[in-house]
């Protein structure tokens, strides 16, 4: 918001996720100058990422505000939990497979575990379950200009996850033996934190 000309101070509580700002002079000699600033703010600071409003903090009781903002929170706690209980159990599925190499399980239903298409499949189940939101998030914040740690884990595993399809689809052209378990451990990783 510094970066905003009408802006001469602000002060952000990241607790009820409100921030009061102090215009400079010239922007209080219009008529109806809260508002409009209000507005302009609320819209910069959408456009960079941030979901933001204009709050009356006459018609709006704090204790509600505060009540909905812990509602919200909240909730996306619980939808993180049950991320992170799929993402485990993905996490589990693709470790029995890899253990099995080292109890030397010789049942022939665990050499399904170890075939390249049951990896495609538990890559593009995590890429599009668990991963979808990550990845959306890190590429909408690239195509803002303003990337964050999810446009990092999100390429890193849509790139590993390419790279494992070519190997898969052409052998000779790369090594033939890339995992698809990369684009998961991006994934799995992330969401365990």
């Amino acid at each position: 918001m510094y970066g905003q000309p009408q802006v001469s101070s602000a002060s952000v509580n990241l607790t009820t996720e409100t921030a009061i700002v102090w215009p400079v002079a010239e922007v209080k000699v219009t008529p109806d100058w809260q508002q409009q600033l209000g507005e302009t703010l609320a819209k910069h600071l959408t456009s960079c990422g941030f979901k933001s409003n204009l709050r009356d903090s006459a018609r709006d009781n704090f204790f509600k505000v505060f009540e909905r903002k812990m509602d919200e929170r909240r909730n996306r706690l619980k939808e993180s939990g049950r991320g992170l209980a799929v993402s485990w159990a993905l996490c589990a599925v693709c470790l029995f497979g890899h253990l099995s190499h080292f109890v030397g399980a010789n049942a022939s239903w665990i050499h399904a575990f170890h075939s390249t298409g049951f990896h495609l499949s538990l890559s593009l189940f995590t890429l599009l379950g668990p991963g979808r939101q990550l990845i959306h998030d890190g590429l909408k914040s690239l195509f803002r200009g303003t990337p964050n740690m999810n446009t990092l884990v999100g390429l890193g595993a849509l790139s590993s996850f390419a790279v494992s399809s070519i190997a898969a689809l052409i052998p000779k052209l790369v090594f033939s033996d890339l995992p698809f378990d990369m684009a998961l451990v991006y994934i799995f990783s992330t969401n365990s934190f």
